[in-house]
């Protein structure tokens, strides 16, 4: 019997977040899973939960993107909050697309894996303010969280 592990979600929507050109504008390359890059402005992916709504042929996970900003004068926290709610909405604006986005990474370590993967839909994204308090001083911090729904491909 051969185990096939579902595509990655966070990985996905890495790939579908750094193709988009409003982000990038943002951001630059700073998108990252479950890491945080302390150049500002920046995102961090993570899963809150995952499971396969369909058993090998649909996957619902539910994300939250940490989006970051602060200006080279951190005590000019008012920019930064602007900033990081730009960078937010348009999180929330590129995800209200990505139906449809077909990821073609596999890698080759791990020849198990689902090659691609498409994103079937997304649940409307919320964003929320949540300064970043475990810094000193708070970095301003807005949250951004759906619901994306995948299958491998084919």
């Amino acid at each position: 019997m051969t185990v096939y592990v579902m595509p990655d979600t966070l990985e996905v929507v890495q790939g579908y977040l750094l193709s988009v050109a409003e982000v990038t504008a943002l951001v630059g390359t700073r998108v990252r899973v479950n890491t945080t890059d302390t150049t500002w402005p920046s995102v961090r992916i993570s899963a809150l939960t995952s499971v396969e709504a369909v058993p090998r042929r649909l996957d619902r996970s539910l994300i939250q993107v940490d989006c970051w900003a602060a200006p080279p004068d951190s005590t000019a926290l008012t920019l930064g909050d602007e900033t990081a709610q730009l960078v937010a909405r348009t999180v929330k604006a590129a995800l209200v697309d990505i139906a449809g986005y077909v990821h073609p990474e596999q890698r080759p370590d791990q020849p198990w894996m689902v090659p691609t993967a498409v994103v079937t839909g997304c649940d409307t994204p919320a964003i929320r303010y949540q300064p970043d308090d475990s810094r000193e001083p708070v970095i301003p911090r807005w949250v951004v969280s759906a619901a994306i729904y995948l299958r491998p491909n084919p």
